[in-house]
């Protein structure tokens, strides 16, 4: 499996972000997204945050990321899948999601998209929280 650094192109400045973009397609069909970069966050697109755990480290699923193979958790896969359903027109709201939206591959850039989370959220139209699918125990989370 290609790493993440394959699929991310290179960030030009320490401002900038990267969003993703789910390609249409139903429910049970494999994931497709496509990254694109901006040159910060007063000239990109209106986007929604997602935030969510990262569950179990083992559990992955394979997406196709600007055409390329990559693995991601479970737990987020099962989150784009549920926004890709449940939201018209998803194909045209921009995402970011920690996993996919910075190159966990690279150090550097990491510790500088890190460092604007706080902005990315601040910024993010909707901040979407994804706990994982139903278990049918929602009375005890209550």
């Amino acid at each position: 499996m290609p790493e993440h650094s394959q699929v991310h192109l290179p960030l030009p400045e320490t401002s900038s972000i990267r969003l993703l973009f789910i390609e249409p397609g139903a429910f049970a069909e494999p994931l497709k997204v496509r990254l694109e970069v901006f040159p910060d966050l007063e000239t990109c697109p209106p986007f929604n945050a997602l935030s969510y755990t990262w569950g179990d480290p083992k559990l992955v699923e394979t997406i196709s990321c600007n055409g390329t193979d990559v693995s991601i958790g479970k737990n987020l896969a099962d989150a784009l899948r549920r926004f890709r359903a449940s939201t018209p027109n998803y194909q045209h709201d921009a995402i970011w999601a920690d996993a996919l939206c910075i190159n966990q591959d690279d150090l550097l850039e990491k510790t500088h998209q890190v460092r604007l989370m706080r902005r990315i959220y601040q910024k993010a139209g909707r901040v979407l929280i994804w706990l994982g699918p139903d278990t049918g125990d929602f009375d005890d989370a209550l």
